[in-house]
C-alpha cells in the first residue's frame, strides 16, 4: 500500500483545537529529558577513556555511532556529564546547531549543550522526533536575541497534538518512506559527485585523455588567454527586491536594474573570507568587484566551459593575501599557469564534465522537491489536517 493510499480526509476534526481522539498536551508531560556538561579541560586525566562524548556539533551527523572525543569514568563522575542511552533523541540547545536534532546509537554522555529526551510509553519516539523536526521554526520565535538559545523549559512548555500510539506509528511509518527516498537521493548525490571529481581531476590534468586525442598540452598563464578584472561594485543599499540577479563574493546576492555582463562568466571571490572560490554567473547578470571575472569571450582557441571547469578544479588559496581582510589581486591571478589542451579537446571535456553537473543539477532539484513535499506531509499529518488509515496490526 502506498502512503497516499494510507491517508484519509475522513477523520473527524473539531473546529478549533485538537482532532478527534488526539489530546492537547505540553510536551513535558510526555517526556523525561536531561542535558550533560563537560569535564575540567585543565584535568587531562578526565579525557581519553572509554565513554563516548557527543558533543552538540555532532548532531549534525544525525545518527551517531561514534564521536570525537570520550571520556573517562573520573571525567563522568566529577561533572555534569550525563550517559544517554543507545536509541535516545538529542536536541542541541544552543550556539551554531541551535533546533538541530540527533539520535545517539551508543550509550554516550553528552555535553551541557546538548537535552536528551526520553518519551513516556504513550509518545513514539520516532513521531515525537518527527514533531521536533517540524516544530523548530515554531520552537525558535520562544528564544530571545539573535542567537537561539533553548533551554529544558521552552522545550517542555511547547504544545504537542498527540495522537493514540497507532495513529503515531503510521504517520512514523508514512513520513519514514519519505525519509529513505531523501537518503536513497543522498547517496545518489554523493556518487555522483565523487565520479565528477575522479573525472574532473583525470581529464583536467591529461592523465586521462578521452579517445581520439593525443599530443601535448600547453602551459599558459590565465592573464595570457582571459581578460582578468574587477568589475564596479554596488552597495547592498543599491539592491533591488527584482530585477536582473546581482554577483558577489558569495554567489548570487540580490537584483539589481541594470547588468554589467550580457554572457555568463567565470568568477572567483577576490574579497573576504570566501577568497579564491570559484562560481559562474547567469546570462545578463550584475557581477560585484567582490569577484574577478576570467573573461574568454572573445578568445580564440580557449572554450569557456572548459575553462570554467578547469578553475573549478584549482586551489586558489595560495593567492589570497591580507590578514583582517583576505583578498586576491589581479596581477597573482593573471600570473596563475593552467594546462591547455588544443580546442577540439578542450571542448570535449567540458562536455563530459558539464553533463555530469546537469545530472547532479537536477538531482539536487529532485532532492530539494521531495524534501519540500516531505515538509508538507509532516504538517498535514502532525496537525491531523489529514487523518491516516489504521489498520488492525497497526493497533498491536
Amino acid at each position: 500500500m502506498s502512503a497516499g493510499e494510507q491517508m484519509a480526509e475522513g477523520g473527524k476534526q473539531k473546529a478549533r483545537g485538537v482532532p478527534e481522539g488526539w489530546r492537547g498536551v505540553k510536551l513535558g508531560e510526555m517526556v523525561e529529558c536531561f542535558s550533560g556538561g563537560t569535564p575540567s579541560r585543565t584535568k587531562p586525566e578526565y579525557y581519553g577513556g572509554d565513554i563516548p562524548w557527543i558533543k552538540s556539533g555532532e548532531l549534525n551527523s544525525g545518527n551517531i555511532y561514534a564521536t570525537e572525543e570520550t571520556i573517562t569514568e573520573a571525567g563522568l563522575q566529577n561533572s555534569s556529564a550525563k550517559v544517554a542511552k543507545a536509541g535516545t533523541l538529542l536536541f542541541a540547545l544552543y550556539g551554531a546547531t541551535a533546533g538541530v536534532i540527533g539520535r545517539t546509537r551508543i550509550d554516550a554522555a553528552i555535553n551541557q549543550a546538548i537535552l536528551a529526551i526520553e518519551p513516556s510509553e504513550e509518545l513514539l519516539s520516532e513521531f515525537l522526533e518527527y514533531f521536533l523536526s517540524s516544530s523548530v521554526g515554531n520552537l525558535l520565535h520562544l528564544t530571545q536575541g539573535g542567537q537561539p538559545n533553548f533551554n529544558a523549559g521552552i522545550v517542555k512548555g511547547f504544545p504537542l497534538l498527540l495522537p493514540p500510539l497507532p495513529e503515531q506509528r503510521k504517520i512514523a511509518a508514512i513520513l519514514s518512506t519519505w525519509d529513505d527516498s531523501l537518503a536513497n537521493l543522498t547517496d545518489l548525490l554523493a556518487a555522483k559527485r565523487q565520479q565528477k571529481r575522479g573525472l574532473a581531476e583525470a581529464l583536467l590534468t591529461g592523465q586521462k585523455r578521452l579517445p581520439g586525442f593525443e599530443g601535448e598540452w600547453e602551459e599558459k598563464k590565465l592573464g595570457d588567454i582571459a581578460k582578468v578584472y574587477q568589475p564596479v561594485t554596488i552597495t547592498s543599499a543599491d539592491l533591488k527586491a527584482s530585477g536582473y540577479p546581482v554577483y558577489g563574493a558569495n554567489g548570487k546576492i540580490g537584483y539589481y536594474d541594470k547588468y554589467n555582463h550580457e554572457q555568463w562568466q567565470t568568477l572567483v571571490t577576490c574579497r573576504g573570507s570566501s577568497s579564491g572560490a570559484v562560481s559562474r554567473s547567469e546570462d545578463y547578470a550584475w557581477i560585484t568587484g567582490n569577484a574577478m571575472v576570467i573573461n574568454v569571450d572573445n578568445v580564440l582557441k580557449v572554450d569557456k566551459q572548459f575553462i570554467y571547469q578547469m578553475m573549478l578544479s584549482k586551489d586558489f588559496s595560495s593567492l589570497v593575501s591580507g590578514s583582517g581582510q583576505p583578498q586576491i589581486t589581479k596581477k597573482p591571478l593573471e600570473d596563475f599557469a593552467i594546462s591547455l589542451p588544443p580546442l577540439p579537446e578542450q571542448q570535449a571535456i567540458a562536455s563530459v564534465l558539464s553533463t555530469l553537473d546537469s545530472e547532479i543539477a537536477s538531482l539536487e532539484a529532485l532532492k530539494a522537491k521531495v524534501q519540500e513535499q516531505k515538509r508538507g506531509l509532516m504538517d498535514e499529518l502532525l496537525t491531523g489536517r489529514v487523518r491516516v488509515k489504521v489498520n488492525v496490526e497497526d493497533s498491536v
